[in-house]
């Protein structure tokens, strides 16, 4: 069975760890790349936050394989519009599996 897209899972950290929930930071990420590159774009780019803790900050986000560069770029360039000062991508993946390396041992 072929899929249609190909899965990259970005590991980000926010600091400091805003206390939002994953819907917020969802709403937060979709909003950003709609004003970024609009609604098409979205819909194409399939993303869900798949893990966040709201007490250190990190997380995971899935989205497809040619928006991963848009989506990097959005985590990095505007900790202003997550409440934080510093937003940083960890590291990039194509299995949660192999993502691990890149989490702190703590989440």
């Amino acid at each position: 069975m072929v899929r249609p897209f190909r899965r990259r899972y970005l590991a980000f950290k926010l600091s400091p760890a805003p206390l939002v929930s994953k819907r917020e930071l969802l709403a937060t990420i979709t909003e950003m790349i709609t004003a970024t590159c609009g609604v098409e774009n979205i819909e194409q780019s399939h993303i869900r936050v798949i893990i966040y803790d709201q007490t250190t900050g990190v997380g995971v986000v899935r989205c497809n394989h040619r928006n991963i560069n848009i989506l990097r770029s959005i985590l990095n360039g505007s900790a202003e519009a997550f409440g934080v000062r510093c937003a940083e991508t960890i590291g990039v993946s194509g299995t949660l599996k192999a993502l691990g390396r890149f989490l702190p041992e703590s989440s």
